[in-house]
């Protein structure tokens, strides 16, 4: 199998997925733009505090380093955060169906009258 039949093979299970699940492909278009603004904010963070740290002990300025520890701490806070997040999206329908799954699907909601 030569690069041309596998690129038209992709290609072509990439299209029968759009068709059968418009919505899972939009859940990983949507997972891509998160990882890759996370990843910006956090190493724009990491990046601060190394100049602020730098900065701090270099000069005896202890604004400068304070300033860089929060902005190390402000990375991980970020990364953690969007790390939860993810995890709180990633609730597929299809997860009840697989018995071997241990989440249970969630009794409904009854109304009282």
């Amino acid at each position: 199998m030569n690069t041309e039949q596998l690129d038209r093979q992709i290609d072509e299970i990439e299209q029968a997925l759009i068709r059968d699940d418009p919505e899972l492909v939009n859940r990983f278009r949507l997972l891509d733009g998160r990882d890759a603004r996370r990843d910006v904010i956090v190493f724009s963070l990491l990046i601060t505090s190394m100049v602020l740290l730098g900065y701090g002990l270099s000069m005896h300025s202890g604004a400068a380093w304070l300033a860089g520890a929060a902005a190390v701490t402000a990375s991980f806070v970020v990364d953690e955060y969007y790390e939860r997040r993810l995890a709180a999206d990633h609730r597929w329908p299809h997860h009840y169906d697989d018995p071997r799954d241990q989440r249970r699907r969630p009794a409904p909601v009854r109304s009282r009258r």
